[in-house]
């Protein structure tokens, strides 16, 4: 393995790891806080949808619990009586039925209602009630307990009109006297004075919606009422347990982030649903942030470990080559490195280490030369005197041999 592939490596194990573990650890921690945290705000929605609602039923059936405690319909005329339907009638704008029955049911007044449309009148606002609602109103009214006190309220499960939607029969138990007890029966529609969704915040392309016990809508953005949605992922988890809850449900239209709560002691159920990825566009824009800035970082890393191992490279080569020429002989070659760290101290001593191997050599050099100049005028010294000695022997010789002739 090269040096720049060590270098790399150790930057990648140094830096780079333990950053992408904080980071990684920083993005499941801070997404998973910022999921229960939308969770919990999507569940308080729903709660506070489901109060809302659950107050506006209660607060109608008190108006009317009012009336009946405070009036007792067997001193009443005929005419008085339906004076007391119709004050009944006006209590709420939801009200779209009222009739006085006596103690066998039989009816102590007409129905007072909004038979057909009647624009400009004090009731326009009132729904329609015809023939059909009528019998279908007194088939669901419920039979108030005879110990009831007046102004009780007894309310029905919620039934559905072709014509005009979700309904409630409500019973107000009057004032007991003798054998005889009036009941008024008041058919309430669910919708504007009742079913109040708006005015929470619960998000973009978010839907709220009510059912009833067995996953019929009351109220749908989408869906008439009556229709069946207990097949709906968000219905079922209601269902299922009946209380306020939170959660990821799975739909036709992908994930679904949902929250639920119980509308009071009624039975239904308000649920708010919104599509996960934009539920928690929020917590997804963390992740991606945390893991740009993560890409940036290991980018950052990579180029500054790569940057600088070929720096590093680059000096090591020039120092390479010039210990070859070093061992080559070549000593006046000399290594140009600029850096300031302890490779550019190393270069700076090879150089000086080279300066001074000149040097020296440059002396043996010199010390070689005398010396061969030395050895030469002794070399001649000793052939003169070779020489002479030769010469004296030849004569010595000659006078040797003048002298025995």
């Amino acid at each position: 393995m090269r040096f720049a592939q060590k270098l790399i490596l150790f930057a990648l194990a140094v830096a780079l790891l333990p950053l992408a573990a904080t980071g990684f650890s920083v993005v499941r921690i801070s997404e998973a806080a910022l999921r229960q945290r939308i969770t919990d705000h999507q569940r308080a929605a729903a709660a506070a949808v489901a109060a809302k609602v659950s107050q506006a039923v209660e607060e109608v059936a008190r108006r009317l619990g009012t009336v009946m405690e405070l009036l007792d319909a067997q001193e009443l005329s005929a005419d008085e009586r339906l004076g007391l339907a119709r004050l009944l009638f006006r209590q709420s704008s939801d009200v779209s039925l009222v009739v006085l029955l006596g103690p066998d049911g039989a009816p102590l007044t007409a129905p007072v209602r909004v038979s057909s449309a009647s624009p400009g009148s004090p009731l326009e606002r009132h729904p329609i009630a015809t023939d059909a609602d009528v019998t279908a109103f007194l088939a669901h009214l419920p039979q108030p307990a005879d110990h009831a006190a007046a102004g009780t309220v007894f309310l029905s499960p919620v039934y559905f009109s072709e014509v005009s939607g979700a309904r409630l029969a409500i019973a107000i138990a009057g004032e007991p006297n003798g054998n005889f007890r009036a009941v008024a029966g008041v058919e309430l529609a669910l919708r504007n004075d009742v079913l109040r969704v708006d005015g929470v915040e619960t998000g973009a392309e978010s839907m709220i919606y009510v059912v009833d016990p067995t996953g019929k809508t009351i109220l749908h953005p989408q869906f008439p009422p009556g229709s069946d949605v207990s097949k709906a992922g968000a219905v079922q988890s209601y269902l299922a347990g009946g209380r306020e809850g939170a959660g990821v449900v799975s739909s036709a239209q992908g994930e679904r982030m949902v929250a639920f709560a119980p509308v009071g002691n009624l039975g239904w159920g308000v649920i708010v649903e919104q599509p996960a990825a934009v539920a928690f566009a929020a917590a997804t824009r963390v992740r991606q942030q945390v893991l740009l800035w993560i890409g940036i970082s290991t980018v950052l890393v990579l180029g500054g470990g790569i940057a600088f191992a070929s720096r590093v490279l680059r000096v090591l080569a020039r120092m390479t080559e010039g210990a070859r020429a070093f061992g080559e002989g070549r000593l006046r070659r000399r290594i140009d490195v600029s850096t300031r760290d302890e490779i550019g101290e190393l270069a700076t001593t090879m150089n000086t280490m080279a300066a001074q191997l000149e040097s020296s050599l440059k002396e043996i050099e010199a010390w070689n030369q005398t010396l061969e100049a030395k050895v030469d005028q002794r070399t001649r010294e000793l052939q003169a005197t070779q020489t002479q000695l030769l010469v004296q022997s030849k004569l010595a010789a000659l006078g040797q041999l003048g002298a025995g002739v």
